[in-house]
């Protein structure tokens, strides 16, 4: 990653675009299902919201690239870590 020009630092680029879109999708289908509780649907609009701001923070240059890696790795265990437990709780009740 220290040459942006090479064919692999540009393949990496491309991989993590789609994953992030990908994963924006995925939490948009989440938050249009009925099914899922409000808090659920509510958190993946916001994870969706704080993922997007992140990546325009670096397109905008108001931070580093290892920052914004950070702050979606951060969104996407957070939100994976804290759903889960709330889908356990849910099924445990249930």
């Amino acid at each position: 990653m220290i040459n942006s020009n090479t064919q692999i630092s540009k393949a990496h680029i491309v991989s993590i675009c789609l994953a992030l879109a990908f994963w924006l999708f995925g939490l948009a289908r989440i938050s249009q299902n009925d099914l899922n509780r409000n808090r659920i649907r509510l958190r993946a609009d916001i994870t969706a919201i704080l993922i997007v701001i992140s990546i325009v923070g670096f397109t905008l240059k108001l931070w580093s690239m290892p920052m914004t890696h950070r702050l979606v790795f951060i969104l996407v265990f957070g939100w994976t870590t804290i759903t889960s437990f709330d889908l356990l709780i849910i099924n445990k009740l249930n």
